[in-house]
């Protein structure tokens, strides 16, 4: 942890996997996901046991780690919002993240939405996405400060 690094700016919870039991993300979008990059933010995944949350097998998710789409970027704020729910229809919930200052292309801060797929063992980067306004079929287009992302609700 860092000073001002936001842990807990936003919660969700799902059963990601790895048992019966609900999980939580954190996000913590102010954090060094990257040691080498500055505010460019992270999500820590405590699973849960039969005791409550525990940090044996905890993961910490940003982006470029584990297959992860993109790199990590001075304040992209992965982790500034987030959202569980069985996108994919495999019976374990999924983690949606928003990257709330990532740039699209040339367009600066326009956000983005990562979804990590949630597997019986808990969440994989295997086969992970991400959106953003200028993804085709997304409605609008990526506009700088447009933080797509921000906030969102899913259920399924």
């Amino acid at each position: 942890m860092e000073i001002y690094d936001r842990f807990g700016d936003a919660l969700a919870a799902a059963n990601f996997g790895n048992g019966t039991y609900a999980d939580l993300a954190i996000g913590v979008p102010v954090t060094v996901g990257d040691p080498a990059v500055t505010s460019a933010g992270a999500v820590d995944v405590l699973y849960g046991s039969a005791e409550g949350l525990a940090a044996t097998g905890a993961q910490f998710w940003y982006q470029g780690a584990a297959g992860l789409p993109g790199a990590p970027e001075q304040r992209d704020f992965f982790g500034s919002g987030l959202g569980g729910a069985d996108f994919d229809g495999s019976g374990q919930a999924d983690l949606a993240v928003g990257i709330t200052g990532e740039d699209v292309g040339v367009i600066m801060g326009a956000g983005a939405v990562g979804v990590i797929y949630g597997t019986p063992s808990g969440l994989s980067g295997t086969d992970s996405e991400q959106w953003n306004q200028d993804t085709p079929g997304v409605p609008d287009k990526a506009e700088e400060g447009d933080a797509f992302g921000w906030s969102f609700a899913a259920r399924r």
